[in-house]
């Protein structure tokens, strides 16, 4: 079975050095996650962290870089590890740059779960 994808869109501004973005993820077990861009980062260093709403650090900062998806046998194993069992409740995506971009970081955030965790997938392995 493949796992359930949840999709959560993101941009730093031209000019600024942070942003956040607080999203609201389907509720179950996440196993993975990739962060896929537009490539405007301007060769500066920029990084991501994913925090619980209440502020708790499911992934500390690391460079963007780490979050692309890997070349893999399987989709799961191409992912950034993340375990975080989401009660559907808020989450903090931050993103950092070292200094202001020129242009725009347009990207998404793809979080994976395990399929057997969410009410879509074991609504599907209940009907016949």
């Amino acid at each position: 079975m493949r796992p359930y994808l949840f999709n959560q869109a993101f941009t730093l501004p031209a000019g600024q050095t942070t942003a956040t973005v607080i999203f609201t993820p389907d509720a179950g077990k996440i196993i993975g996650g990739a962060i896929f861009t537009n490539g405007e980062a301007d060769g500066k260093l920029v990084d991501v962290e994913l925090k619980t709403g209440g502020g708790q650090v499911v992934q500390n900062p690391v460079n963007i870089a780490a979050w692309k998806q890997r070349a893999s046998a399987s989709y799961v194993d191409s992912l950034m590890p993340i375990l975080e069992q989401s009660k559907g409740g808020q989450y903090k995506l931050v993103i950092t740059a070292e200094t202001a971009l020129d242009n725009d970081l347009v990207g998404s955030l793809v979080l994976a779960y395990d399929p057997s965790t969410t009410p879509g997938a074991l609504t599907e392995q209940c009907s016949l």
